[in-house]
Parts: structure tokens; sequence; C-alpha cells
């Protein structure tokens, strides 16, 4: 997956549930897991990886908790295609 060429708006707005897919995948955690850790329905957790809808900034704290990431890694461009 590779986010470079795309505006700061796009990459906020349009990509942000296809980092939160791709770090959770890169975990190896799958829904039902997570959901659990962050008591929710893993229809949520499905949810926020298709961009239907968004965690809460609680929630996104948890989740990045949950998954070992900071907050900004949802935000920044990468780079290149290794992450």
């Amino acid at each position: 997956m590779v986010f470079v060429g795309y505006t700061h708006e796009q990459n906020k707005r349009g990509l942000f549930h296809e980092r939160i897919a791709y770090y959770i995948k890169k975990k190896n955690l799958r829904y039902d897991v997570l959901a659990k850790i962050l008591s929710v329905n893993k229809c949520q957790i499905s949810r926020w990886c298709h961009g239907v809808s968004r965690p809460s900034e609680m929630r996104l704290d948890e989740l990045c908790k949950a998954i070992g990431i900071k907050k900004s890694s949802l935000y920044r461009q990468f780079k290149n295609s290794g992450h």
C-alpha cells in the first residue's frame, strides 16, 4: 500500500480506513479478538476498516494502543511500499 502522491486531505479522509485495516492485518489480529479488547462488536471493527464509520477519539486511542502504533501512523504518508 503506497500513499505517496495523495494530498493531505485525501490521506486524512479517504485512506484513513485503509491504514486502520493495514495495521490490524500487519499485527495479525482478527476482528473478533480486537473487538473483545476494545469492548465493541466485531462488525464495528469491519466498519472502521471499510470506511463506513470512524472510531471516536477515545476508541481511536484504544485501537492504536491495542495494535501497538502511534495515532500519527494513521495520518502520515508511507514513503515506500515496504512501510
